[in-house]
């Protein structure tokens, strides 16, 4: 049993008396609605879900005249316009935050920007390092070579010159790179045989 049985046995019932006090026979409105009578009895008797746009069907074919005026509910309006608002709101604020972050990028001077570059460097330096001593590829260029390179890059576009970092760690960080790739292959080839 359904629990729309219950709200739709009276409307179910009335519909059923008014079809016969019609001289609508079973037979001919389960032709008309494409049913078996078996599933009209079963309908009328609320022995399954009864579906919305199914109940209207059968009314319709019973004799009423149904206008039906498919109106949003309110809360579902209500949620829409909320969302709408949502969605303004973030658009504007996205697009103040852009336009923060365009004024910020142009008043970020030389000094600004060196800072930046030493701040990547050491940040390059310490994935190297953690790549080397656990053996995670964790690299922030993703591979080694786009590491180093930019690591030279940086080192090369500095005006004054870190003292913690050399172009000859940077050379070393590559020799160690390239030192565990021949041992890896090395491995392979072992297997290999």
């Amino acid at each position: 049993m359904n629990e729309n049985k219950n709200i739709y046995m009276p409307l179910l019932q009335e519909a059923k008396k008014r079809r016969q006090s019609q001289g609508i026979s079973a037979l001919a409105l389960s032709k008309k609605l494409g049913w078996s009578p078996t599933q009209l009895y079963r309908f009328e008797r609320g022995e399954f879900d009864v579906k919305t746009s199914t109940l209207i069907k059968y009314l319709d074919a019973c004799g009423y005249n149904l206008v039906i005026e498919k109106k949003e509910p309110d809360l579902l309006r209500e949620k829409r316009a909320n969302q709408q608002s949502l969605i303004a709101i973030l658009t504007s604020t996205i697009s103040q935050a852009s336009e923060q972050l365009k004024s910020l990028q142009e008043e970020v001077g030389p000094e600004e920007q060196q800072t930046l570059e030493y701040q990547l460097l050491a940040r390059l330096r310490s994935d190297c390092e953690y790549a080397l001593n656990t053996g995670e590829n964790k690299l922030w260029a993703g591979n080694v070579q786009e590491q180093i390179d930019k690591m030279r890059e940086l080192y090369n576009g500095l005006e004054v010159k870190p003292k913690w970092i050399t172009p000859e760690d940077i050379d070393e960080y590559e020799r160690r790179f390239n030192e565990v790739d021949s041992s890896i292959d090395e491995i392979i080839d072992d297997i290999e045989i």
